[in-house]
């Protein structure tokens, strides 16, 4: 009885022992220190997950569920991965392959907390789930933007980096870009046969900061880090450029498969987000410029929402069959084109 009574008793438990864990954990950092500063090479490695798995698991049978983001504080996690993909690699093939390893990594650690916090319905709010899942997707992107940053710096380019940020979109890849703003745009039609309301405005609110979140988690990962792999030496030729395109759509397409534990087709969905991915990947070869595929992806996934939150209708309109058929052509006829057409033509795209 007393314990139905506290509700804190065994996450404050799991808690503490899990802190207790880091602690030690930092300890062992401390004497490292020591002992390399006195010229040894040994390592102390703490207690590796530990601290983080016992956080996590307080944080989600608490009342609180968000302290279980507190897991992220345990520094072995991302001590790990650093040692495993950053330390040490220098040659030509594995500087293709660990960006994009390390890529997959990432959304497989995604998607590890993601479906079982749906599943099991951790958050029953939505607005709280959409909270959570925007924080997550902002935290794995940053991780992303990290790592992608060591690689550069390790490849010798770490002004690189800086450039993903400023790269110039010219003329000739505003008029590529032409088919993506007609698909951002086609579900705006339907505005004209609804009604304006704002009964779900706070959850569109929220649901719109998550979009964005997604465009900078999904881009960091998939243009930043796969393309750093694969752009590394892949564009001096037109079947190096097809393969590029197609590795890089390809590992955005599979990513999707995990969706369908939250009742996506993954036989529809991964297609069409292969196919996306493809154009993604071929422009983001002509431009390297990061905040454009950030900007666009948010855009392509926010305005359907957009109708859907912010305006009722009394039955389905009549041009959501031409809206529907219209962004399948782009989709699965017009973005690939234009993404082979970006290959064929990349050095005349290139010239100033």
């Amino acid at each position: 009885m007393w314990f139905k009574m506290h509700p804190w008793v065994f996450p404050l438990i799991i808690g503490v022992i899990g802190l207790l864990y880091l602690l030690l954990n930092i300890g062992a950092i401390i004497e490292t220190k020591k002992i390399q500063a006195e010229g040894s090479d040994h390592h102390l490695s703490g207690i590796p997950f530990l601290g983080g798995i016992h956080l996590l698991i307080a944080g989600l049978i608490s009342p609180i569920k968000w302290l279980a983001l507190l897991c992220i504080l345990d520094f072995t996690f991302w001590d790990f991965l650093y040692a495993l993909f950053i330390v040490g690699r220098s040659d030509e093939k594995k500087e293709i392959i660990h960006p994009i390893i390390a890529a997959v990594f990432l959304f497989l650690a995604f998607y590890a907390i993601e479906i079982p916090m749906v599943l099991l319905d951790v958050f029953p709010k939505q607005a709280v789930l959409y909270t959570v899942d925007f924080i997550l997707r902002c935290i794995f992107g940053t991780v992303a933007l990290v790592f992608m940053y060591r690689f550069y710096k390790q490849s010798g380019d770490a002004e690189g980096f800086k450039n993903v940020f400023r790269g110039k979109i010219s003329w000739k890849v505003c008029l590529l870009l032409c088919p993506l703003f007609i698909y951002i745009l086609l579900p705006l039609l339907k505005i004209k046969d609804g009604v304006f309301t704002t009964a779900v405005l706070g959850l569109f609110c929220i649901n719109a900061l998550q979009q964005v979140a997604t465009g900078y988690y999904e881009e960091s990962v998939f243009r930043g880090l796969v393309m750093k792999g694969l752009l590394a030496h892949r564009t001096d030729t037109l079947k190096n450029r097809l393969i590029t395109v197609l590795i890089s759509g390809g590992i955005f397409g599979l990513s999707h498969v995990p969706n369908i534990a939250f009742g996506e087709n993954p036989l529809v969905q991964a297609p069409a987000t292969m196919l996306i991915g493809i154009f993604w990947a071929a422009i983001y070869m002509c431009t390297e410029n990061l905040p454009l595929s950030m900007c666009l992806h948010a855009l392509s996934d926010l305005t359907p929402r957009i109708v859907g939150y912010l305006f009722s209708f009394e039955s389905q309109p009549a041009i959501s069959s031409f809206i529907s058929g219209a962004r399948n052509v782009i989709d699965y006829v017009v973005f690939p084109l234009v993404a082979f057409l970006i290959c064929v033509f990349y050095d005349r795209i290139k010239s100033r």
